[in-house]
Parts: structure tokens; sequence; C-alpha cells
């Protein structure tokens, strides 16, 4: 273990992140503290910049089980390409969302357009085709 191995407090005091998360991430494998002779974690200083990594893939929305793929993918021959192809992956499924989203918000504008044209004319504009039941 390194001389200047950091507690679980000054990890997170270093990363701006939780110790509940650290710990949650040591659950999921995704970081491996030593521990001292009391047995209390202790992480390098590779594990700020871990960390950070750590904290960017859940900001872009992977979830963890992608995270573990990520972490074994990520000192193995070829890994990088790997997790090349799993964030090429999230950005496409990102995009594809941001276009139904769009699209959503184009048919919500023209759905209040309607709204808003019966509105002015008094309520009293039929929808040709449209025919509510009053409950």
């Amino acid at each position: 273990m390194e001389a200047s191995a950091l507690s679980v407090g000054a990890l997170a005091d270093a990363t701006g992140v939780s110790t509940r998360s650290l710990r949650y991430y040591e659950e999921q494998g995704l970081l491996v503290p030593d521990r001292n002779s009391a047995g209390h974690r202790r992480y390098s200083s590779r594990s700020v910049d871990c960390v950070r990594f750590i904290q960017s893939l859940y900001a872009a929305g992977i979830p963890s089980t992608l995270i573990r793929e990520i972490a074994r993918d990520w000192d193995r021959p070829g890994g990088m390409a790997r997790i090349e192809v799993v964030l090429a992956a999230r950005h496409a499924e990102l995009l594809a969302g941001i276009s139904a989203q769009q699209a959503a918000v184009s048919h919500l504008k023209e759905t209040m357009s309607i709204v808003r044209a019966r509105r002015d004319a008094g309520e009293s504009a039929p929808i040709k085709g449209l025919h509510f039941t009053p409950a």
C-alpha cells in the first residue's frame, strides 16, 4: 500500500462524492480499496481519477451493470475498443431519445394550438371527427 493512501473520507473530499457512494462503488466491484492493519479502507491516489470517471459514466446515464463491464475491460487487451462500443451505443440511445422527445414536443405544440384556437373561438368550434361524450 502506498504511503499516500487516502481514507474513505479523504477520497470523498477529493472527488466531491459521498462516502455512501464510495461504499456503493465498492459493493458493485467498481472500486477496490486496500485495508490498513485496523481494517479501515485505504485508496490509492489513482482512485481519485477512477471515481471521477465512474461519476462521468453515471452522469451519462450508464447503469452500474455496464459500468462493471467497462471496469472489467479497462485493463484487458482490446478493452478500450469494447468500451468504445458500449459508449457509442449509449450515445446512439440518447440521440434516439432526444429525437423522440423533440417529436413529442412538436405534437404537444400542435395540440396546444388546437386547444388555444378552440378557446379563442369561444369553445364552440368543432374539431372535425372528434366527439367526446360528456360524463
